[in-house]
């Protein structure tokens, strides 16, 4: 697992094949994909094509990667964030959006 921050509560990280139940969970729920910019998922499956297609972005190293937002507490994915590659600069900013 590829941590990109971690704060007291989260963790920003690399999705794996073990988030696809939390990501189908929040993405098939039509009160929560009403706000993102891709329709409403169906199956598991929407979930698992999706992560497949972010492991690829992470090693094509894509200009804007996705990543997942874990709460510790609930060792959950509980949304996510897209990341340009210019991350390092940006720490601060993201830093006081998690708190």
């Amino acid at each position: 697992m590829k941590v990109i921050y971690e704060t007291e509560r989260l963790i920003v990280r690399q999705w794996e094949n073990k988030d696809e139940q939390d990501l189908y969970e929040y993405a098939s729920d039509n009160s929560v994909t009403k706000f993102l910019t891709f329709p409403t998922y169906q199956s598991l499956q929407d979930a698992k094509e999706r992560i497949a297609y972010l492991q690829q972005q992470y090693q094509e190293k894509s200009l804007v990667q996705d990543y997942c937002i874990e709460h510790k507490g609930l060792h959950k994915v509980i949304g996510a964030i897209g990341i340009p590659h210019y991350f390092e600069k940006m720490k601060a900013k993201l830093k006081s959006a998690m708190y």
